[in-house]
């Protein structure tokens, strides 16, 4: 297990996202292709479990429904190995329970699919404001005044 802060790739956070559809990788890597950090994408949940071990990592997203695992049981594994990694969960199955399970994991959002852009890259920044708070306190009194 890993208890360090989020290193950065050249300057900038690491964000992987996870979902076992093309296509939703696709449209994440437009949406987010200018947004001030380094994205990441697979189709394979091990993927990001590796990356993990290699280098620091703000933010894994992950699908929930995947043939290999489901997002919530990744997630609580991205938790195990690297506590520091922010969290967030994608689902094309919302409900309560989902909520719920996330919530108990301590995972940081959750976005329905189809998700809203803006939401979901304010979100993200958001996110990954806080990681890089925690390692600079300074972030947030610069922020204030």
């Amino acid at each position: 297990m890993r208890d360090m802060e989020p290193r950065t790739a050249g300057g900038r956070s690491l964000v992987l996202c996870v979902d076992d559809e093309a296509s939703i990788l696709s449209s994440l890597e437009r949406l987010l292709k200018r947004e001030p950090y380094v994205l990441r994408t697979t189709r394979k949940p091990m993927d990001v479990l590796g990356w993990l071990r290699e280098e620091e990592v703000g933010l894994v997203i992950s699908d929930q429904k995947m043939p290999e695992m489901m997002g919530t049981d990744l997630l609580d594994r991205v938790h195990q190995i690297s506590p520091a990694t922010a969290r967030m969960l994608l689902t094309g199955y919302p409900g309560s329970s989902m909520v719920l399970k996330s919530s108990l994991l301590g995972i940081q959002a959750m976005f329905d699919k189809p998700w809203d852009d803006e939401a979901l890259k304010r979100t993200i920044r958001a996110i990954l404001h806080l990681q890089v708070a925690k390692v600079d306190p300074r972030i947030d009194k610069e922020d204030a005044s």
